[in-house]
């Protein structure tokens, strides 16, 4: 009778039977087993998802380090073709000039006077245009050829040429910049009057220099810029000022003064500002030699 009573208590009300102690321990061996058996899987299982995330991220580094010099070396391609390609237009454009400027200067025996002079007008307009955004001074081509035309629609024409290559100039150079194109000159006695609409006299007058034409003449005038309290000239326009050659710096901005049209005493101009940086400095020879004057004498 107590064997019975006591099979019949339940395992947490006291000592267990044997029967019970039996099935405990084989549960804990079969735990054991279990254990043992997932411990090894557990480490090889997070060894393998540890080495696979540093396998994504030596990928992922790699492949940033790949598309980093990939970029760098298209990079470098793009500027070594653009250098080659700026050394080959800079080699063609001497080429192209000098065989311009050669048949230009070139007199050719045989021809007739009217052919030579559209042969002249024509060359003279290929090299002014495909060279207007270099710092070449085309002037004397110009005025020399302007004093050999007898015919007045070819001397047009010439001025109708050095007006076309100085407007392109200045379109380009005044995109940040002041683009002044109605200024009036007229001649009133013994001085000249710059005048124009309400808006081009509003202009004048905000400009933080301050212009004076001196003289109007048949071909040219000549005026002056005045700059906190420095004046830059006397310097003479003609018709065949270009901006990015005939120009005064003034502080950080350079000034350009263009003929644009000449009747008598009346004259139409344009005045054109831009940045400094957008044009090469010319040296000023009064300047150099007062400069080395000076050095001589310190010495």
């Amino acid at each position: 009778m107590p064997d019975s009573q006591a099979e019949a208590r339940p395992p947490g009300g006291g000592s267990l039977t044997p029967d019970q102690e039996k099935r405990f321990e084989r549960r804990i061996k079969i735990w054991e087993l279990i254990f043992k058996g997932l411990l090894p899987v557990s480490i090889g299982v997070l060894t393998w998802y540890v080495g696979y995330i540093a396998d994504l991220s030596r990928r992922a580094t790699e492949e940033v380090r790949f598309r980093e010099a990939e970029r760098s070396r298209q990079l470098t391609s793009k500027i070594e073709f653009s250098a080659r390609q700026k050394d080959l237009d800079v080699n063609l454009g001497m080429q192209m000039f000098k065989t311009l400027l050669s048949d230009y200067l070139t007199r050719e025996e045989g021809k007739e006077k009217e052919e030579q002079v559209r042969k002249k007008l024509l060359l003279l307009r290929l090299i002014a245009l495909n060279f207007q955004d270099v710092p070449i001074n085309l002037k004397p081509l110009f005025e020399d050829l302007d004093r050999r035309l007898t015919n007045p629609r070819d001397r047009a024409e010439l001025h109708d040429i050095a007006l076309e290559v100085a407007r392109r100039q200045a379109y380009r150079l005044t995109l940040q910049g002041l683009d002044l194109k109605d200024i009036i000159l007229k001649k009133e006695g013994d001085t000249v009057v710059i005048t124009g609409s309400e808006k081009v006299k509003e202009q004048l007058e905000n400009l933080p220099f301050t212009l004076a034409v001196h003289e109007l003449n048949q071909d040219n005038f000549k005026a002056t810029l005045t700059y906190e309290g420095r004046t830059f000239g006397p310097f003479t326009v003609s018709r065949f000022d270009m901006p990015v050659v005939d120009n005064v710096k003034v502080g950080d901005f350079r000034v350009s003064l263009l003929m644009l049209s000449l009747n008598g005493g009346t004259a139409a101009a344009r005045l054109v500002v831009f940045p400094s940086d957008l044009a090469a400095d010319r040296f000023d020879l009064k300047e150099l030699s007062m400069g080395q004057r000076f050095k001589v004498l310190s010495e």
